[in-house]
């Protein structure tokens, strides 16, 4: 359920909106209890219901409907953003909602930024562009795999509060990374590396969490780093994380020209970014999840 305003509003009604003209994913719904019920309690549809809650906002601002062209746009660019190996069409079909919350709202900026509001953005963090990134993370699932479901909102919140305690007392100096790792990492598999990852490129989509990393490499700027940089909790959709930025490489001569078309796509994503924040403080919404019928 999603509480938005004085309205009450059903899994029912979020499913409708994610449905094909044919109804496929209803009558497979409602066909199979077992599947609809793990269906509903997945991260994918949480992220679904959050969209949603999302687009009733962009609606509520009588943004215009954005068409077909430019959803199908949006779609390409989003799949080529976190290389999916689904095309435009199917990727519309699979997120329909985000993609058109993004898609209006992206509508809305300038057709072409100049050359010195690239290049501003460009040196707002030149490693995103042209470097890579030496990390250690602590690192908490937001799935509950024994119940195959989502976290609740307020088992999210705990876990941000627990990374957020963590990352109070290392900036304090009151615990070492090392047993901070120990402490407060779910992720065996780095916590046994003491939080050890290795080397993060922005554009590795395909194997990290996209909302990860566009905050790991957000406002890094240009000059190299002297001290280690911790960054968090951010949240993804499967995974909390509280990230130690340990040093960084850049790869040649940072000049506009190299990376001109991921500078203004990363421009597009940080304003579109900053305007969806502003909007959700404005319409706050509440999800009561997981959204098990």
């Amino acid at each position: 359920m999603l509480i938005y305003g004085e309205r009450q509003i059903p899994a029912s009604e979020v499913l409708k909106r994610l449905d094909d003209e044919q109804g496929q994913l209803m009558k497979l719904l409602q066909g199979d209890a077992d599947y609809r019920a793990a269906y509903l309690a997945s991260p994918r549809f949480l992220a679904s219901v959050r969209a949603y809650a999302d687009l009733l906002r962009v609606e509520e601002l009588g943004v215009r409907k954005a068409t077909p062209e430019e959803l199908l746009a949006e779609a390409r660019a989003y799949g080529a953003d976190r290389k999916s190996r689904l095309s435009p069409e199917a990727l519309l079909r699979a997120q329909p909602i985000e993609i058109e919350v993004r898609a209006r709202l992206l509508t809305q900026q300038s057709a072409e930024f100049t050359t010195s509001e690239l290049r501003q953005h460009m040196l707002r963090s030149v490693p995103e562009f042209f470097g890579e990134l030496q990390v250690s993370w602590i690192r908490v699932p937001l799935v509950d795999t024994k119940a195959a479901r989502a976290l609740t909102q307020e088992e999210t919140r705990a876990v941000y509060d627990r990374l957020d305690e963590a990352a109070t007392r290392l900036q304090a100096e009151e615990i070492s990374w090392k047993d901070a790792v120990e402490k407060y990492s779910k992720d065996p598999l780095t916590q046994e590396r003491d939080g050890a990852v290795g080397i993060l490129k922005r554009t590795m989509t395909d194997r990290f969490e996209e909302p990860m990393l566009r905050a790991l490499f957000a406002d890094l700027g240009f000059k190299a780093i002297e001290n280690e940089i911790l960054r968090g909790p951010i949240l993804g959709q499967k995974w909390a994380y509280l990230v130690r930025i340990e040093g960084f490489r850049i790869d040649g001569v940072p000049e506009l020209q190299r990376a001109r078309a991921r500078v203004e796509r990363s421009l597009r994503e940080t304003l579109m970014q900053e305007q969806l924040a502003g909007i959700r403080q404005v319409i706050p919404a509440q999800v009561l999840a997981p959204l098990v019928r």
